[in-house]
């Protein structure tokens, strides 16, 4: 029987055979324009995965903390849809996924300074298999503090992929999944957003490669400091560009990343993250 593994909007579904034990295979995912570099899912023997289906992922979450986050309930819906998010990974006891948590410019985060960022800070969470233990870990990093600072995306950024290089997290997870990058953030960079559009782009060519996921915490037409052109340019640069025919435009009601309006109810907010944060999990293993 086939495995379905949904693409992200309107890019549809890949079909990836059953493989033979040894046998491996790899389909280009999503739509990309013809200047993109190609990424490829990998399709692995079942024999090679725990429950017969899902992929390996290691997912390092990479939160916004700046200041304009605690405006229209950014901050407190987005830490009530991620304490729902490590709930459930906890309860389902999956140890094909690894999750990780960085919070920049947050008031337990060392501030960046014009020497540069102390990233990922003491408090932040390497990715591991979501024991009781680790989601204490990930829970607590968002507890206790609040927004504070700027906006060093480029910086943040990097730091996820070093997250991702340096190890492949500890047993149960098996090893050499792959890795993913989430964005998560309500406005434009006050660093060189060139940059940050730059090493995703890099990351997301290399082999085997980390793809990152961009997801904006704004509307159309553009929130007052919210950058919806970045947020798009950065999941193209980033690999999941959400079709050919997405736009990055600060007007577009067909945006490129993911998106949640901030203009709602403190439960809405936290549903359409919710929303989000499943078909990225989804779309990762």
């Amino acid at each position: 029987m086939a495995a379905k593994s949904c693409g992200w909007v309107a890019s549809g579904c890949l079909v990836l055979g059953t493989l033979a034990c040894g046998a491996r295979s790899s389909l280009p995912v999503g739509e990309r324009a013809d200047d993109e570099p190609e990424v490829r899912l990998e399709a692995e023997p079942a024999c090679g995965r725990r429950d017969g289906g899902r992929l390996t992922a290691y997912l390092e979450i990479v939160l916004d903390g700046s200041d304009s986050m605690n405006a229209d309930n950014k901050w407190s819906a987005a830490v009530d849809a991620l304490d729902q998010f490590f709930l459930r990974v906890r309860n389902e006891a999956d140890p094909q996924l690894a999750v990780g948590l960085l919070v920049f410019e947050d008031a337990r985060a060392t501030l960046c300074t014009q020497a540069g960022c102390s990233l990922p800070g003491a408090n932040d969470v390497f990715p591991e298999f979501v024991s009781l233990n680790h989601y204490d870990d990930l829970v607590n990093r968002i507890h206790g503090t609040h927004p504070a600072g700027s906006t060093p995306t480029a910086e943040a950024l990097e730091a996820s992929y070093r997250v991702l290089e340096v190890r492949d997290p500890p047993y149960p997870v098996p090893a050499g999944g792959r890795r993913f990058a989430m964005l998560i953030s309500d406005g434009a960079p006050t660093t060189d957003s060139n940059r940050a559009l730059d090493v995703a782009r890099a990351k997301a060519s290399d082999a085997p490669g980390i793809r990152t996921f961009s997801v904006g915490i704004g509307s159309y037409p553009a929130d007052l400091g919210y950058d919806p052109h970045f947020m798009g340019e950065l999941a193209i640069a980033g690999g999941t560009r959400a079709s050919i025919d997405c736009e990055t435009s600060n007007q577009s009601t067909s945006p490129c990343h993911f998106e949640v309006n901030p203009k709602g109810t403190r439960e809405q907010l936290t549903k359409d993250f919710l929303t989000v944060f499943d078909r990225i999990r989804a779309l990762a293993g």
